[in-house]
């Protein structure tokens, strides 16, 4: 602690008089130190004045040489000698709590730097140092503030049974009052239908169960649905919440034991986005239903290595005749393209970070709606998702590059 004393000592030598609001404003990048810590964190902070001598601001602390990170908002003010930083809330990540810092930092005219000591309720204090940088932005920070976990809203994803050779597109919306939807896609037989259901999510150990009461509609009136009971577990796998296990259920109408389901596996999973991707998927929604009168879906997130892609369609269930436009980033990859069992390949190039692939539906076929078999391939690895689309909806994907040295 001594030495740390004599460091700020000398840096008050370096103190500038009359600095003002603007003088802080931007964004600034160094590191910060804890005592009786090995580890160095990297810190970026950017800041914006929003009054005499006061700043609001957001900041990214991450362990160096590891993914770990988290993102808070602040504030800060300058009482005349010293840049007075409060972080008021962690941002990102939920799970897992960082130390709230306050820090007091001189400012060093003769290299641009802010240098001193930070403080936090429940943890070993330290030294943090910063320098005025023009390349880290405020949207840059935010790009990774997570939206916060909720298991309602959407789930997209399969079912299979045991007894067949093929799987079932599934969805669930869950609402706010244990009460929801789902909607199955066969590809066989049945077409499609829609069940009410009641849910129940356990926080202590992450599970759901949902239970079909009754279908509320569907295309083929002489086909009967399996009215499903399932009990699924939730995890977190990178950029997406997944849920899975199994389900069992009977006949629509038929409780007798001959009317019992083959039992199977759900498979679900939902999107982890964050605030700018989710202003990003806004924009381009908006831009597609004004040009084809119609909503997207986004129900994946995938990452990948490289801006050079291959994707791969194909019909997933029975050809049955369903025609699509595939658009990425706008442009049109295919044009009412006649979907069939053989992979077609379309080679993409990514122009951006954050890439949306659109899966537009021209001709239903025989079932509706489409659902149509993609896999993403970067060269390094082959990701395969089961897109839906119909005449009022369709679904998309973002597909995020990741840079790596």
């Amino acid at each position: 602690m001594i030495r740390y004393m004599i460091w700020i000592f000398c840096l008050a030598f370096f103190l500038p008089r009359g600095m003002t609001a603007q003088d802080f404003e931007g964004n600034w990048e160094g590191i910060l130190f804890q005592e009786g810590k090995k580890d160095t964190f990297s810190y970026v902070l950017a800041l914006k004045a929003s009054g005499k001598d006061t700043y609001q601001g957001f900041a990214r602390s991450q362990l160096q040489g590891r993914a770990d990170s988290a993102t808070f908002q602040l504030m800060a003010f300058w009482d005349g000698k010293l840049l007075v930083l409060q972080e008021l809330e962690q941002l990102s990540p939920k799970e897992i709590k960082w130390c709230l810092k306050y820090a007091q930092l001189a400012y060093v005219a003769g290299d641009g730097t802010l240098s001193g000591t930070w403080k936090a309720d429940g943890c070993s204090p330290g030294l943090l140092q910063l320098k005025k940088q023009g390349l880290v932005s405020r949207d840059t920070l935010l790009e990774e503030v997570v939206i916060p976990f909720s298991i309602e809203g959407s789930w997209t994803g399969v079912v299979s049974q045991s007894d067949r050779d093929y799987g079932f597109y599934y969805s669930l919306n869950l609402g706010a009052d244990g009460r929801g939807t789902s909607y199955i896609v066969s590809e066989d037989n049945g077409g499609d239908a829609t069940h009410n259901l009641s849910w129940e999510f356990s926080e202590s150990d992450s599970s759901l169960v949902i239970k079909e009461e009754e279908v509320l509609r569907k295309n083929d009136a002489n086909w009967k649905w399996c009215i499903k009971k399932a009990d699924l577990k939730l995890s977190k796998e990178p950029h997406r919440y997944v849920l899975r296990g199994d389900w069992s259920g009977h006949l629509e109408g038929d409780l007798s034991p001959a009317g019992l389901c083959a039992p199977g596996i759900v498979k679900l999973e939902k999107p982890i986005l964050t605030k700018t991707v989710e202003q990003v998927i806004e924009t381009v929604g908006s831009d597609y239903d004004l040009a084809y009168e119609r909503a997207i879906k986004v129900s994946h997130v995938l990452e990948v290595a490289s801006d050079r892609l291959y994707i791969r369609v194909w019909d997933n269930g029975t050809v049955d005749g369903d025609i699509i436009t595939i658009f990425l980033n706008g442009e049109q990859v295919a044009n009412r393209y006649r979907v069939t069992k053989n992979k077609r390949n379309f080679p993409v190039t990514l122009s951006k970070d954050n890439n949306f692939l659109i899966l537009h539906a021209d001709d239903l076929g025989e079932v509706s709606p489409n659902t149509v078999g993609v896999a993403i391939d970067d060269g390094k690895r082959e990701q395969v998702i089961i897109m839906s689309s119909n005449l009022s909806e369709s679904g998309a994907v973002l597909i995020r590059q990741i840079h790596r040295n």
